[in-house]
């Protein structure tokens, strides 16, 4: 007999009891485990996970960070998506692909669920869209294939993501087209 077995019978614990402590053993494994084993997250620790995720985009500079991305950066060309992530606008940049890529890495090595995150994360199909058309000749320039993985696997498996990211971009343009003929006329 073994010795967990003696120890339940000597306290006069049931056979569950046994279960409950394999499972709770089970259960205190990395989030990364679990996922090679084939074990998804709950919608519960997707959720804890998600509003984590959108608490941390709260912070004052990577919130500027964003506004700028989101509103100021539109490229057109990868000269002029050079240009724009040049200078002062680098490390906003930088902050902005490489939180949402950290984010997306959450879903790629199965923390949070996909389809969660995706729902809860609209935002990333925008920031997305204004590198995908850029990103091949980003990885190549700055010797970094991976660069932006997790985004793109994150985004890329959304249904009809094309047409998605094309309404984006070209929405996104417009609006800043919009704004700067705006503000030439006042």
């Amino acid at each position: 007999m073994s010795r967990s077995r003696l120890l339940l019978i000597k306290h006069n614990l049931p056979l569950i009891s046994l279960l409950t402590l394999a499972v709770m053993a089970f259960a205190s494994t990395s989030l990364a485990s679990a996922a090679r084993i084939g074990l998804m997250p709950t919608p519960f620790e997707s959720a804890t996970l998600n509003l984590k995720l959108f608490d941390l985009r709260r912070e004052a500079v990577l919130r500027q960070a964003r506004a700028w991305f989101l509103s100021d950066f539109n490229p057109e060309s990868f000269a002029e998506f050079v240009d724009l992530v040049s200078g002062m606008h680098n490390a906003w940049f930088r902050m902005v692909i490489g939180y949402w890529d950290m984010a997306a890495s959450l879903v790629t090595i199965g923390a949070i669920d996909g389809d969660a995150f995706r729902a809860a994360h609209t935002e990333i199909f925008a920031t997305f869209s204004k590198i995908q058309p850029f990103l091949d000749e980003l990885r190549k320039a700055g010797k970094e294939p991976d660069l932006c993985k997790h985004m793109e696997a994150v985004v890329m498996a959304a249904p009809d993501v094309e047409a998605l990211l094309t309404r984006r971009r070209d929405a996104m343009r417009a609006v800043a087209k919009a704004r700067a003929s705006k503000s030439t006329v006042e």
